[in-house]
């Protein structure tokens, strides 16, 4: 019955994500988090992560001291310089993704919000992206508690106030 649970929650893109991006159950030789459900979760991450830069546009200072003036032609008509900058800060972002399955084990008690505040300074990225992934849920269980109980609630006369506090309250 847990494995079945287990199973269908890193089917959840999302599940999965939380799972690597948290260092209690994505380690070096982690039991928790297979391979395949690693490259499935640095997807997500790398697809969030681009999302996010948006409207963000790279402002990388490139040396044009030795450049020719073709090059810097080109890359003026053509857009190549900022195309080459992103596709190189994705790949920095997808090593750093990568880097997190090489860390130490942390213990589990350990506050995972605490411990992403702690570096932010250090990785401002994986800080951002840590507080969007782990703060979105696994599956819609809540949501389907809610209609259950309104269902349960509008196939019987309409109860009080209190009741109706009640029933919602155990539902939950």
């Amino acid at each position: 019955m847990m494995t079945l649970m287990s199973s269908r929650l890193f089917e959840n893109d999302a599940f999965r994500a939380a799972t690597f991006i948290d260092p209690r159950f994505n380690f070096m030789r982690s039991p928790f988090i297979k391979d395949d459900e690693k490259e499935g979760a640095m997807k997500f991450l790398v697809n969030l992560w681009k999302s996010l830069q948006g409207s963000k546009q790279p402002q990388i200072a490139m040396n044009q001291g030795n450049r020719s003036k073709l090059d810097l032609f080109m890359e003026n008509e053509c857009g190549t310089a900022s195309i080459l900058s992103e596709i190189k800060l994705e790949k920095d972002f997808k090593l750093k993704l990568s880097e997190l399955s090489n860390q130490t084990i942390i213990p589990v008690d350990t506050n995972i919000l605490e411990y992403w505040y702690s570096k932010r300074f250090e990785d401002p990225e994986l800080y951002e992206l840590s507080h969007i992934v782990l703060a979105t849920p696994a599956s819609q269980v809540s949501v389907e508690r809610a209609f259950t109980a309104l269902e349960f609630i509008a196939n019987r006369p309409l109860p009080n106030k209190e009741t109706l506090d009640n029933i919602l309250l155990i539902n939950e």
